[in-house]
């Protein structure tokens, strides 16, 4: 394991988690949040620069035929992001994001191709525990830093935002902790593991994310789909049959949870609107049909009130997102720039789910059930812009190779040897 590759990796990622921006940015310098400020811009961007150096890395010496097929999709959605600020309703913010969200996405690229598995969960395990620990300090110290009063009453937030970023960072932890549980054999690893994942635990449950417990639910339910899948290929069972069933029971589970949901979010505290979510996806909805094609630019609809006013004045407050991935692609880039990014989850999707039939390792397993949760959070946060954490991860999900059998640090026995291929057969 580099432990050099894992801090660079895990710096980025910080960055990409916003707290040394609002920490630093906010709480002590008081500048106000915005990726304009220098207090994002500085940081974003040497982020930015290290994924460019790290997906040329990855490219260089290359021939353009062994690229895969997700690349060219990925690089033409940036282009896009890229173009748009010449139709732009807020050029110069959308030239600026654009240019910093190609790095971005680059350092997912790099993160998902060139890293071991061991080195991808500590990368991932310093930057949640860091960031756990730190809130716990802000909580405790400056309660009115890292717990502030609302209109509901005492919100823990922690380092960040708000409950929205803390709740989905301390379910990522938990993730995290139990990958390091199950990937080292040193007791002492083991130990502090179980204590950060009961800190993450804590901070989870007091969050009140409902994102966060949705895509926890998600998290378990792929776990125990792998397992089922696994069982499913020891008794014969043919890959086609497994994935038609898989197709089936998955799309009969998220047409039950589109149907209940109002009952499930009052069930988890939240209110059926999910925080106002569905009125804003109905205004979102009404916004891209005005402009279905072209989009208005990436990242530009929010920041330009003679568009986002009328939304704004019927919630009653400034959001600024879609609180929706996809709907924020088709918003900003059109119809072009959906099917882009639809074609990348499908994917990952795919290659996640190759990559649990072929590969009976842990890494699969870690990787198929982050995915579950990076889609759960995509589908609630608008988190393709921010250049969040998480959007990082989701590109990484693309490339992450589809078995570990040159691996030693990817768990145990690889089921398959056809799987050495990787994504490039796609």
């Amino acid at each position: 394991m580099s432990v050099a590759k894992v801090m660079i990796a895990a710096a980025v990622l910080m960055v990409g988690s916003t707290a040394p921006s609002i920490v630093v940015g906010v709480h002590v310098l008081s500048v106000p949040i915005g990726y304009e400020q220098w207090t994002f811009a500085v940081p974003f961007g040497l982020a930015g620069l290290v994924g460019v150096l790290g997906a040329y890395e990855v490219v260089r010496g290359r021939s353009i035929s062994t690229l895969p097929f997700a690349w060219w999709v990925l690089l033409m959605f940036l282009a896009l992001a890229l173009l748009s600020s010449s139709w732009s309703v807020s050029p110069t913010s959308t030239g600026l994001r654009a240019v910093t969200a190609v790095g971005i996405a680059g350092f997912g690229f790099w993160f998902g191709t060139s890293f071991r598995f061991r080195e991808q969960l500590v990368a991932v395990a310093v930057v949640t525990s860091t960031t756990a620990v730190a809130s716990v300090a802000l909580i405790i110290f400056y309660p009115g830093i890292g717990r502030p009063l609302s209109r509901a009453g005492e919100q823990w937030i922690g380092v960040f935002a708000g409950a929205n970023t803390l709740g989905p960072m301390s379910a990522l932890g938990l993730l995290a902790a139990y990958g390091v549980y199950r990937s080292f054999n040193s007791m002492a690893i083991r130990l502090a593991a179980v204590l950060v994942a009961i800190l993450h635990a804590v901070l989870l449950v007091r969050a009140d994310s409902a994102t966060a417990q949705f895509g926890v639910v998600g998290v378990l339910a792929t776990l125990g789909a792998v397992r089922g899948v696994h069982a499913a290929r020891r008794r014969g069972m043919s890959g086609s049959k497994v994935a038609i069933i898989s197709c089936v029971l998955a799309g009969g589970a998220l047409a039950i949870l589109i149907a209940t949901m109002k009952t499930l979010a009052t069930a988890v505290g939240s209110d059926p609107t999910l925080s106002s979510r569905t009125l804003i996806w109905s205004d979102v909805v009404d916004a891209i049909q005005e402009r279905p094609f072209q989009g208005y630019g990436f990242w530009a609809y929010w920041d330009n009130l003679d568009y986002s006013w009328v939304s704004y004045r019927d919630i009653g407050r400034w959001y600024g997102s879609a609180h929706n991935s996809m709907l924020e692609a088709l918003l900003g880039l059109g119809v072009v720039g959906g099917v882009l990014l639809a074609t990348l989850v499908v994917v990952a999707v795919v290659n996640r789910a190759r990559s649990i039939w072929v590969d009976d390792s842990l890494a699969s397993q870690w990787w198929a059930a982050l995915l579950a949760f990076l889609l759960v959070e995509h589908s609630m946060e608008s988190l393709i812009l921010g250049h969040s954490i998480f959007w990082m991860l989701l590109v990484s999900a693309v490339f992450v190779p589809l078995a570990c059998a040159v691996d030693a640090d990817c768990g145990s026995a690889v089921v398959d040897r056809r799987a050495d291929a990787s994504v490039d057969d796609l």
